[in-house]
């Protein structure tokens, strides 16, 4: 009697303690969000361009405040799996229709 527990129970209690582990395995797709960008892309990008040739070559900025009206942000996010985060972000200053000045920062991140 107490063999036929045993071996009725032993899948299911296997079964159920792999789905702890199955939760990292499910979970394979990078996940991307914000504006996609390439560094030869901000490359292209200078002083004294308009925002229609930034526009052109970028994309519509994830960010346009009414705060900040002679700003744009670009920012970039990309989950990897088992931990491994990608983030980027541009910000374009503009003076009227002009840009002045481009910032960027890349960081690849680990999460703990």
């Amino acid at each position: 009697m107490n063999l036929t527990k045993l071996l009725t129970a032993a899948p299911i209690l296997i079964f159920a303690l792999s789905g702890c582990q199955m939760n990292q395995l499910m979970h394979l797709e990078t996940i991307e969000q914000g504006n996609i960008f390439t560094g030869d892309m901000v490359a292209q990008l200078s002083t004294g361009m308009d925002k229609e040739q930034v526009r052109a070559i970028m994309g519509d900025p994830v960010l346009r405040t009414p705060f900040h009206p002679n700003q744009w942000v670009y920012a970039y996010r990309a989950d990897h799996r088992f931990g491994h985060v990608e983030q980027k972000h541009v910000l374009v200053q503009f003076d009227g229709d002009e840009v002045i000045d481009v910032k960027t920062e890349i960081s690849d991140l680990f999460d703990s």
